[in-house]
This record gives structure tokens, C-alpha cells and sequence, in this order.
């Protein structure tokens, strides 16, 4: 157990940092990867979290986004393909998409899997907490309820609604609403942007959310009418 932000106080952090980037060096990669991540869940500076979070991302890259698989790394599989499959029909049972196994496998025809090959699965779901002060999304593995707590992935830039409008509170994404470099319309000004519109104030990918706990849930019939309006399925 990490134990709460309180218990890992800021001595005990830097203690973490120093075992973890040594475990690194050492290419103990996913116990190095440990430590960093409990440093990160402690009373730790912002300047050094921001480090951190970068050396994760470094590691991450091996760890979870190559089709290396690392003996002792809790979230990842290796899943024989068997006659029939296709990666559609692989990936939920790792709750993950299935592009995200192409990706970390380098396969370039999802459609076509040799019998018998060997697939790095990551078990997800991945879960993301969005700091919309910093306009950052911190992504993570593992169960929030897990007595492990949560695994810090890595971070990507990402927009929020003008004027404070994105709401706070849990949500989770819908089906069927991720684009790929979408179109979008201004709904306050009716202003439209082409998916090539270098100016497109959404960027090149969209994710629709659904709300998800109490506070989120009168979101959701709002941020479904624009699903369905403004989203097309994968």
C-alpha cells in the first residue's frame, strides 16, 4: 500500500526518488518505476513531481509502449493468438482498444494475425484525472479502489472548455466517441473548423465523456445531445 499523501511525508519522498532512479539505472525497471510512483503520491514539490512524472513517462515507454514485455510488470500480458481472432475481438477482454495493441505491437494490418503469435496485452483501464488549472491530463493504470492505488502512466496536454464551462466531477468515456482529427463547430458562436484547420481549437483527437457520479449525472443528456450530434462512431 502506498499509504495516504500524509504518511509519505517530504523525507520520505526524496528517499523514494533516490531508490527508484537507482533501481533504473540498474534496468530494474518496473520496481524503479514503483518507487518513483509512491514518491509521486507523496508530499512532493511541484517542480520535482513534474520530474518525476517525466522520468515515469521515460520508463513508460518501455514498460507499457513498446512490445517489450518485462518479467514482474503487474499490467502487463502476453496473449497467443488463436485461430479466428482479430485484435476487435482481443482487446476488450484487457479492457483496452484495440488500436492501442496495435500500437504497442507495431502491427501495422489489425486484421491480419498470424496463429499462434505473441501479443504484449497491457490490462487496463486506464484511468485519467485532468488538472484543469495546468490544462494537463495524467494518465494511470489500476483499480482506484486497489490497495496499491493508482500507477502514473504518463501526462498529455489537453483543452478544456472556455470560461470554466468543463464541469468537475467523475466521468467516464462514451461509446463510440473518439475521433480522429475531427471537424468541430463553435456552439457559442456557430463558427466552423475543418479537421485540417491548423486553428481547430480541439486538436486532433476528441473524447466524449459521460457523467458518472451524482454531480456529473444531469451532464450527461447535455454532453450526449452533442454526442450525437457532433460524433460519429469509431
Amino acid at each position: 500500500s502506498l499509504g495516504s499523501r500524509a504518511e509519505v511525508t517530504a523525507p520520505k519522498v526524496a528517499r523514494m526518488m533516490t531508490r527508484g532512479r537507482a533501481l533504473i539505472q540498474q534496468n530494474h525497471l518496473v520496481e524503479g518505476r514503483k518507487w518513483l510512483n509512491q514518491a509521486l503520491a507523496g508530499q512532493i514539490s511541484g517542480s520535482d513531481a513534474k520530474t518525476v512524472r517525466r522520468e515515469m513517462a521515460a520508463v513508460n515507454e518501455i514498460l507499457i509502449f513498446s512490445p517489450r514485455v518485462v518479467v514482474g510488470d503487474p499490467f502487463v500480458q502476453t496473449h497467443v493468438v488463436k485461430s479466428g481472432e482479430l485484435l476487435a475481438k482481443i482487446a476488450p477482454a484487457y479492457n483496452v482498444p484495440w488500436r492501442f495493441l496495435a500500437l504497442i505491437n507495431h502491427i501495422r494490418n489489425p486484421k491480419l494475425l498470424r496463429i499462434d503469435a505473441r501479443l504484449k496485452v497491457v490490462t487496463g483501464p486506464f484511468h485519467v484525472i485532468v488538472r484543469k488549472k495546468v490544462f494537463r491530463a495524467d494518465v494511470y493504470l489500476n483499480d482506484p479502489t486497489s490497495p496499491n492505488g493508482l500507477m502514473f502512466v504518463r501526462s498529455f496536454p489537453v483543452a478544456v472548455g472556455t470560461y470554466d464551462s468543463t464541469p468537475l466531477g467523475t466521468f467516464v468515456v462514451r461509446r463510440h466517441s473518439k475521433l480522429i482529427n475531427p471537424e468541430w463547430v463553435n456552439p457559442r458562436t456557430g463558427q466552423r473548423f475543418a479537421a485540417t484547420n491548423p486553428n481547430n481549437p480541439i486538436g486532433e483527437y476528441w473524447i466524449g465523456l459521460a457523467g458518472a457520479d451524482n454531480d456529473t449525472r444531469s451532464e450527461e443528456r447535455r454532453v450526449g445531445k452533442e454526442c450525437r450530434s457532433r460524433w460519429s462512431p469509431d
